[in-house]
């Protein structure tokens, strides 16, 4: 008998995902506002005269040389603290620190015990650890350094989490279309923190801290209520929604023993974590560089830096929309088998990216709203790559390991959070768009080796070890029987 629709609206379901697309808001808000705030936190080193020979020494820009003086004067942020360039990459850089190393463990407990209690404590932790920043800045670099690398390490407890609770609040009909709405608090975050921080900097650099921080933890007391890691545990669900669920999803069924060796052999998931290392390098250096390469090399002033920063993340939402409504049409008119369409959606996602990243390299800041138009179209192919291909791929592979795998891979991609602040730092030496040039190359080169990656092996093919498990009760005292799913 075939379980009777649940409709969407109202749903706990909808709760669960509004709740995490602003989980992921919050979330990459705290994450990406140092990246900006950092230039309105550190007291300036160059004097007016110094700062207008190095534009016109390094950028043959007839803007720059005309508006020298006043982009000088607005653009300079009038920090306190006194840290080298290094001091600053290193700051920045000690996030990917302690999320790379809890990643791997919180996919494994969300898996075992449910996300609710580590995607909640990771936030709520992180909030508190974001609001102190300000004070250890001040009181002590390694301090900073410290809070900054905790807040991470809490932060690593967020995507593993979201991602298994998917496969309790999600029928595989309506997944696709939830996680990447979910997934959309992301570039959602990402698009208002730097407009937001810019403007919160106007008043003092410890405000962003502050009211980001706070109305992080509101969010996390709020969902706390909301959230349940499983339908029994819900107060308030139907009995409708419950049996909906349960008669298309992962529900209620044992996660078995992790099969380190086939996981570890096989072809699909290694390409999942390549593709997903390749894939976040690329994003990770535009992340943290955006608004230091728009300022050094376009000549943005501080309040326009804010907003044209976001414009990657518009073009991302873009991408989301487009996503939620055309692929799951698309992919039933292709005819295609489920693994070729989302390969041809990644490699035609990467090679928009890669020749868009390429085109930027050959213009200057006399073509600089076109650069800005350029991002826009980058950030909407690296997602569409992203929500539309390869990413929900691994739910699809192994349902039963999809937290502990999501973990190891963004564990694995981390690494491209420490080696890219150290890249930038060491080739980013004056900030000419010459020395900017050699790190979208790496970008370029990063994404079309994914491309490749994920062109000839990727898969959504679900494998035979990553099923769950259950048991099904016997009579007479016999044992009970292990039924696959």
């Amino acid at each position: 008998m075939e379980t009777p629709i649940s409709p969407l609206w109202p749903s706990w379901r909808l709760v669960y995902t509004i709740c995490a697309f602003f989980i992921m808001v919050a979330q990459q808000c705290m994450n990406n506002a140092p990246n900006f705030a950092i230039l309105c936190m550190i007291k300036p080193s160059e004097n007016r005269t110094s700062v207008i020979n190095i534009i016109r020494l390094h950028d043959n820009c007839s803007y720059a040389l005309n508006n020298a003086e006043d982009m000088v004067q607005d653009d300079i942020p009038h920090g306190e603290l006194e840290w080298t360039k290094h001091w600053e990459w290193l700051f920045l850089s000690s996030y990917f620190y302690g999320y790379m190393v809890v990643q791997p463990v919180a996919g494994r407990l969300a898996d075992k015990f449910g996300g609710k209690l580590f995607l909640l404590t990771g936030l709520i932790g992180q909030a508190v650890m974001f609001m102190l920043i300000p004070v250890m800045a001040r009181t002590f670099y390694w301090l900073a350094v410290a809070t900054r690398t905790l807040q991470g390490f809490l932060a690593g407890f967020a995507v593993p989490s979201i991602y298994q609770l998917y496969t309790v609040w999600a029928h595989p009909t309506e997944r696709a279309a939830l996680m990447s709405f979910a997934y959309g608090g992301y570039a959602a975050g990402s698009l208002l923190v730097f407009p937001i921080t810019s403007l919160l900097c106007q008043t003092g650099w410890t405000m962003v801290f502050y009211v980001i921080g706070g109305l992080a933890l509101v969010l996390g007391i709020t969902c706390n209520i909301l959230i349940h890691s499983s339908l029994d545990e819900h107060p308030w669900i139907s009995t409708r929604e419950i049996d909906y669920l349960r008669g298309g999803s992962d529900n209620n069924k044992m996660v078995p023993t992790i099969p380190w060796r086939q996981m570890i052999t096989s072809c699909p998931i290694l390409t999942f974590i390549i593709t997903h290392i390749c894939h976040s390098y690329g994003l990770i250096v535009l992340n943290l560089c955006l608004p230091r390469y728009l300022r050094d090399t376009m000549h943005f002033s501080l309040k326009e830096n804010g907003y044209y920063s976001s414009v990657l993340y518009i073009g991302s939402i873009t991408s989301r929309v487009i996503v939620m409504l055309l692929f799951s049409k698309l992919y039933r008119k292709s005819r295609l088998s489920l693994t070729v369409f989302r390969r041809i959606v990644y490699c035609g996602g990467n090679l928009v990216t890669a020749l868009v990243i390429l085109l930027i390299t050959f213009l200057t800041c006399e073509q600089r709203m076109l650069i800005v138009l350029l991002i826009f179209v980058a950030g909407a192919s690296i997602d569409v790559s992203f929500t539309g291909a390869y990413w929900i791929s691994c739910i699809d592979m192994a349902p039963a390991f999809a937290g502990l795998l999501t973990g190891i891979s963004n564990s694995a991609a981390t690494l491209s959070g420490i080696i890219a602040p150290l890249a930038i730092s060491s080739v980013v030496t004056e900030g000419s768009k010459a020395e900017w040039n050699y790190l979208y190359y790496s970008m370029a080169v990063s994404y079309v080796f994914s491309m490749l990656v994920y062109g000839n092996f990727g898969s959504s093919e679900k494998q035979k070890w990553g099923d769950f498990i259950c048991k099904t009760s016997k009579p007479d005292g016999e044992a009970p029987a292990v039924k696959k799913y």
